[in-house]
């Protein structure tokens, strides 16, 4: 194998998420240079607020909640769907919603609503939808067991789940859709943190 081919190789371990060993060779400038580039590329951000923020990497929506549920988040995400049907008609796509840990978790019935409308008018075109409550603890257990419950009871025509961290949830999206990496997704989730 040529240096160049392995270069290559061993910067693609880096940004799907294998162990940085693998790249020992490489200088650490370089490693995190091309690790960068090729991640934050990816993200297109649709809107951001100090409360939330929207964002579509490949074909998938991330709507991620750092302080409270607002309705600018619920209408870019509605934008972002329909971005993304414009661009992709004959694509799947996968919906990610990330609750911060400091987020309010108090989400005002008609924001409820708007998103629960958005899921069931891309039913069809949906690969997948997940939701991670970062945190710990009794309460945001029984946050997730909630929401799971209310997922089952729903009968979307697309799987869906709910995770307690964004890597469990990012490696479980891109088995139900494998055009989106683990790394691809973890990347933009901490460039929408920002």
């Amino acid at each position: 194998m040529t240096r160049s081919a392995l270069l290559t190789r061993r910067v693609a371990n880096v940004i799907e998420g294998y162990p940085f060993h693998t790249v020992a060779s490489m200088s650490p400038e370089v490693a995190q240079r091309a690790k960068a580039s090729v991640q934050l590329a990816d993200l297109h951000i649709v809107g951001s607020s100090p409360e939330c923020a929207v964002g579509i990497v490949e074909n998938c929506v991330i709507l991620y909640w750092r302080k409270e549920v607002v309705a600018a988040g619920s209408s870019w995400t509605r934008r972002a769907f329909l971005d993304l049907r414009r661009q992709r008609p004959n694509d799947k796509l996968a919906f990610f919603t990330v609750a911060d840990a400091e987020c309010s978790l108090a989400t005002p019935p008609e924001i409820r609503k708007e998103v629960a409308e958005l899921l069931k008018m891309y039913d069809k075109h949906l690969a997948c939808a997940a939701i991670t409550f970062e945190g710990r603890g009794f309460k945001m257990t029984m946050v997730r067991s909630v929401v799971t419950a209310i997922n089952i009871a729903s009968r979307t025509q697309f799987p869906n789940s709910v995770f307690a961290d964004v890597d469990s949830a990012a490696t479980w999206i891109s088995t139900c859709e494998p055009r989106l990496r683990p790394a691809m997704i973890r990347s933009a989730v901490e460039q929408l943190r920002r």
